[in-house]
């Protein structure tokens, strides 16, 4: 048997004030006129965007910027391995990467039928110090494949001179035409690792060019000119801006700075030819490294700096 204990219960009235002793069935309602007060601000706020507020001043809400989609933590640690391509959200590409001039392209009369060989200097220097990086920037076309390496000195230098020359018995063409500004410096560098290629141009004979040999014309722009070459200096411009971006990205993960002239500017300006030949798409769908070897690379890639554990076999 349960025993019920029925208590009077006064009418409510809504518009009363409370008592400091309120009853149960005042209790029940109060929270339903609550709720329905917000649910009819939160419909105002949607349809209407304008909202009440004190002193009976009605306000219309501000819209604010849109924010862009934060990459997860799988995607910057891919994006970190070679910062390529662009990233908006990426700091170092941000601050690192100057915006592609606008080119128009224009229709050729005649598609070139012979591979293209451009080069030219460009340099990098430290904001903290005075030493700049010469560093020696080509792509070889129509495969477009990038080198990038440091030189002591511009013109006769023996390690970049063996790098180009690698360089062009890599690619595997018989016959190229070279082209580049009428600097002393950079035509030397170039003509001596065609000579130890194998590849020597005769201007005096064209029809030697036609035939079997081995053989490379060199084409230079217009004295002045920086932009007959535009080719190189697109590849100038892409390749700085990528040893920016991956230094910056170094500095910023060991928290020191690292300046020119130094061991690991070397390794890295290697490093960026290497992602240009590896990750960027041509035009054909390929990757320059596809189109020079007909197969992907097989190796895998790590973020430049980062620590490696490898086991050591023991000689026998």
């Amino acid at each position: 048997m349960i025993n019920a204990v029925i208590c009077p219960l006064s009418p409510f009235d809504p518009n009363s004030e409370p008592d400091e002793d309120v009853g149960w069935a005042d209790m029940s309602q109060a929270p339903i006129q609550a709720e329905g007060r917000s649910a009819v601000a939160a419909a105002g706020d949607v349809v209407d965007d304008v909202v009440d507020c004190e002193e009976d001043v009605e306000v219309q809400v501000p819209r604010g910027m849109p924010q862009p989609s934060q990459p997860s933590p799988q995607e910057v640690a891919r994006h970190n391995l070679t910062h390529w391509p662009y990233r908006s959200w990426c700091p170092h590409c941000v601050s690192c990467r100057r915006p592609n001039s606008h080119h128009r392209k224009s229709r050729p009369s005649s598609f070139r039928n012979i591979p293209l060989c451009c080069a030219d200097y460009c340099f990098v220097k430290d904001s903290a110090g005075e030493q700049m990086d010469t560093i020696l920037a080509g792509r070889l076309y129509p495969s477009k494949a990038v080198l990038a390496t440091v030189c002591s000195n511009k013109g006769n230098d023996e390690l970049a001179i063996a790098r180009l020359t690698s360089f062009i018995k890599e690619a595997g063409i018989p016959k190229l035409v070279y082209k580049s500004d009428q600097e002393h410096a950079i035509t030397f560098m170039i003509e001596e690792a065609l000579r130890r290629s194998g590849r020597s141009g005769i201007p005096e004979e064209p029809d030697t060019f036609n035939s079997g040999l081995q053989q490379a014309v060199a084409e230079f722009s217009a004295v002045g000119e920086s932009a007959s070459n535009g080719k190189a200096e697109r590849t100038v411009q892409a390749v700085e801006d990528m040893v920016r971006t991956l230094k910056s990205a170094l500095e910023s993960r060991i928290k020191s700075r690292m300046g020119t002239g130094t061991a690991i500017m070397k390794w890295l300006v290697e490093h960026v030819a290497t992602i240009f030949n590896r990750c960027s798409i041509n035009q054909d769908g390929q990757t320059p490294y596809f189109a020079s070897h007909g197969k992907r690379p097989s190796d895998r890639l790590v973020e430049f700096g980062e620590n490696v554990f490898f086991f050591v076999p023991k000689k026998a």
